[in-house]
């Protein structure tokens, strides 16, 4: 076996450790539960400024179920943690 080969084998070997360990990563139970919480929009109009990007986003509650999906649509974590601060929302 040339020199090659045996770098190859040895790279490879090293890389299946490395997906065995995240494979074997535990999951954030937590955070799954997080991002599975529903949306609840308490606020009976829009309570952000015409024209913002907060308002746009604000819009996204409407069309999002969970959490997980308000994120993916383009809100942020931080519109959550205010929203539902303020009681425009609840989880």
């Amino acid at each position: 076996m040339g020199a090659k080969a045996k770098t190859a084998k040895a790279k490879a070997k090293s890389v299946k450790k490395v997906v065995k360990k995240v494979a074997e990563k535990p999951v954030n139970k937590a955070k799954e539960a997080f991002l599975a919480k529903k949306i609840t929009v308490k606020a009976k109009e829009n309570p952000k400024r015409k024209g913002s990007a907060s308002y746009d986003r604000f819009k996204l509650y409407d069309k999002s179920e969970t959490v997980g999906d308000f994120l993916k649509k383009g809100g942020t974590r931080k519109d959550l943690d205010w929203d539902s601060e303020k009681g425009f929302i609840k989880f």
